[in-house]
């Protein structure tokens, strides 16, 4: 079996962003943040979903030249218009932004609107906490499971995380999970 670094599998993964047309900061963030997935055991949303992303850019699901911007709805709100990002992308402004003004505010929220795979929400609820912040993100998906009783697919697995700083010389502690019993990167996984 060979044996790929992190680095080469980052600059691997950009680079096949940049071929298909994004910008090298945004392909290193969609990249960063797939490695980081799996260097936690996140298989599901690793590097796995490489193929699946390329599919989205052929399908025009996935834009990796988005106009994305920015509505400030109060000192503390703001609404991330994401024109199909990769969620990375759509999300790497959201957590600046937000970062930012949580510092001056001493809390902040922002909504992501159109944006595409977020890819593991405690990638970025970690760096929230890295920058010494407790954060909690939420993610709304399409109907993928069913309720209890129900026919046929009714709510989505809407995942969440949280991550607050660790003490003094700790790391922070970071809590990331989907609604369902199994996430649906696990069974499209056992699915291959």
């Amino acid at each position: 079996m060979a044996s790929v670094s992190e680095g080469e599998l980052k600059r691997f993964i950009a680079d096949v962003f940049e071929r298909r047309g994004a910008a090298r900061a945004d392909a290193e963030k969609v990249a960063d943040a797939l490695v980081w997935a799996n260097l936690r055991g996140v298989d599901t949303h690793g590097i796995v979903r490489l193929p699946r992303y390329m599919e989205m850019v052929d399908q025009g699901i996935m834009n990796l030249q988005p106009a994305m911007s920015v509505e400030s709805r109060a000192a503390a709100g703001l609404i991330v218009h994401a024109d199909r990002a990769p969620g990375p992308v759509a999300l790497g402004l959201a957590l600046e932004q937000v970062i930012a003004r949580a510092k001056e505010q001493g809390v902040a929220l922002a909504l992501v609107s159109r944006m595409t795979h977020s890819g593991a929400l405690g990638y970025y609820t970690l760096k929230a906490a890295e920058a010494g912040m407790a954060c909690l993100a939420l993610n709304a998906t399409i109907p993928l499971m069913p309720y209890h009783g129900a026919a046929g697919a009714s709510v989505g697995t809407n995942p969440l995380a949280i991550a607050v700083p660790g003490g003094e010389g700790d790391n922070p502690l970071v809590f990331d999970m989907a609604t369902s019993v199994v996430s649906l990167g696990k069974l499209m996984q056992a699915r291959r």
